[in-house]
């Protein structure tokens, strides 16, 4: 570990104490309490390296509209804001494409374009390998008007080329009305869950404007997420909601039922407390469908994950996270046990992750399961 990575790390271990954030942590948002819908906050003036500067970056900012820019190759791609003195964080958000990637926040005092000017280190930035997932940079409250600006540089080899798009900036609450999600889980949910459809989703029948940080690890199982849980939590001080879908390489690793049960069962309930206690919303689903091939397969189900549900996930969910429980179903709000079984052409061939069909699902179970308790009735169909 270099010496910035050192204190990037150290920064966003203390960024609670620092922002004051401590307080999120004192109680979970109530279920019938949306967020705020809208939180969107526009720049006093933009600048990027896009050629040509023609698009006036202010105006996507003013509308609340996510948008893009392009690189060229081996070039980084820059966007420079002006933001106003203000008493609460920002965050700008975005999702690097192209491969690998490093990232640079500063900030200037003296730029009058957001291209000249002395700049330096700042700001705080929660960053991983460019796959297609969310990630931000926080600029701090600042008594006066001051630039910040990201540059993204490529790194994985000559003539590659990174877009950032679905960029977006967000007035920070620090009283915690953010509409800010956090997805913890293993590989299906890290292959599924993108900020553009998820929000397209909840825009369409809700009205309101999430963003959603993919944190799931492929390959993990509730003892992997168990021990990672306080450290993104800890990364994601301004989260308001959790959802988790975890429990599938337990369940390869140890069928048939009862194998690993009561593990999981152990993990699930610490992972949800941990979460609860960080005053945050866990949101736990069903696992998912599985439809195993080769030795052992499915069906018969006795060899999949359909055992553990009525045993494992139903009884947590009803007890843990009772708002996302359907008493007059029986079952779990957010359910993908049943859809993908159901729905098995959005299975990919192996049987257990998911197809594009199926990554499109698992977007629309947590905005049609979730969304409902989160923002209340949809506002459209």
């Amino acid at each position: 570990m270099n010496t910035y990575t050192a204190l990037v790390m150290a920064v966003l271990a203390a960024l609670p104490a620092i922002c004051g954030c401590q307080a999120l942590a004192a109680r979970a948002p109530a279920p019938g309490v949306p967020p705020r819908a809208n939180w969107r906050l526009a720049p006093l003036a933009a600048a990027s390296s896009e050629k040509p500067p023609a698009r006036d970056l202010v105006a996507f900012f003013k509308r609340g509209v996510d948008f893009q820019i392009a690189g060229e190759p081996d070039q980084e791609v820059t966007l420079a804001l002006k933001l106003p003195a203000a008493g609460t964080p920002a965050m700008l958000t975005f999702e690097p494409l192209g491969g690998k990637c490093r990232g640079i926040f500063e900030e200037s005092d003296n730029s009058t374009d957001g291209r000249n000017g002395t700049w330096q280190l700042g700001g705080v930035f929660i960053y991983a390998a460019a796959d297609g997932t969310l990630r931000q940079y926080e600029f701090q409250p600042r008594a006066a008007d001051r630039w910040g600006r990201v540059r993204v540089v490529p790194t994985e080899k000559p003539g590659q080329a990174v877009t950032l798009r679905d960029i977006g900036l967000y007035e920070i609450d620090p009283a915690g009305s953010n509409d800010y999600w956090l997805c913890l889980g293993a590989s299906i949910q890290r292959q599924s869950i993108r900020t553009a459809t998820f929000k397209q989703m909840v825009r369409q029948r809700f009205g309101y404007d999430p963003v959603i940080f993919n944190e799931a690890v492929s390959g993990w199982t509730t003892m992997d997420l168990r021990k990672a849980t306080e450290d993104i939590l800890r990364r994601h001080p301004r989260a308001r909601y959790v959802v988790i879908e975890i429990g599938g390489n337990n369940i390869t690793q140890k069928r048939p039922y009862p194998g690993g049960a009561d593990v999981m069962r152990d993990d699930l309930a610490a992972i949800l407390d941990m979460i609860s206690k960080a005053g945050k919303m866990p949101i736990l689903c069903r696992e998912s469908y599985r439809a195993y091939k080769g030795d052992k397969p499915v069906p018969p189900e006795e060899n999949g994950s359909g055992p553990y549900m009525a045993t494992v996930f139903d009884p947590i969910i009803k007890s843990r996270c009772p708002a996302f429980w359907d008493a007059k179903e029986g079952r779990p709000r957010i359910d993908p046990y049943t859809w993908f079984k159901e729905h098995p052409d959005e299975l990919s061939d192996d049987g257990v992750h998911v197809n594009a069909k199926g990554a499109e699902s698992w977007n629309r179970l947590w905005a049609d399961g979730a969304g409902p308790v989160v923002y209340g009735k949809p506002a459209r169909p």
